[in-house]
């Protein structure tokens, strides 16, 4: 994606409305620039999120992925079990964990691109996007860099 420097939040990628009552996940920059990974447990009514330490690269074409391993046990320290990237090298990044957090529901508002539920509209251009129903090893993040590179001649 290539982000447009604004103040507003941009979301890349979400499932979920922009309320509590049907809200799962969103990935994308927050108004302050940072790389913002989040859930959502309808249940606790509680959101935690994984952001960058900094700002991201904007106003160029780059690679932004989140992978969420569960390798910790998730629960109240779920956000402990994200990693954000950065053109496939892993980038600086804060939990904010929540201690009532469970987990996410399956609910049923549709997987979205470019916004969250008719808002927060991605600022920018997205070229490409893809989620991927497993953990993505820092090696796979190299690897699908090489493809991008590639297929967009690109020099991420």
């Amino acid at each position: 994606a290539n982000v447009t420097n604004t103040a507003a939040l941009r979301v890349l990628l979400a499932k979920g409305d922009n309320g509590a009552a049907q809200f799962e996940w969103s990935f994308g920059p927050g108004s302050t620039d940072l790389l913002t990974f989040q859930v959502g447990d309808q249940s606790a009514a509680v959101f935690p999120t994984r952001v960058s330490d900094s700002a991201i690269t904007q106003g160029s074409i780059h690679m932004f992925s989140a992978v969420y391993t569960v390798a910790l046990g998730g629960g109240a320290t779920a956000m402990n079990d994200v990693t954000l990237y950065q053109d496939a090298a892993a980038i600086a990044s804060t939990a904010n964990n929540n201690a009532s957090y469970v987990a996410m529901e399956n609910l049923t508002q549709a997987l979205t691109i470019g916004h969250r539920a008719g808002s927060q509209f991605f600022s920018g251009i997205i070229y490409l996007t893809m989620m991927v129903a497993g953990i993505l090893t820092a090696a796979q993040q190299v690897s699908l860099k090489r493809s991008f590179n590639n297929y967009f001649s690109l020099a991420l």
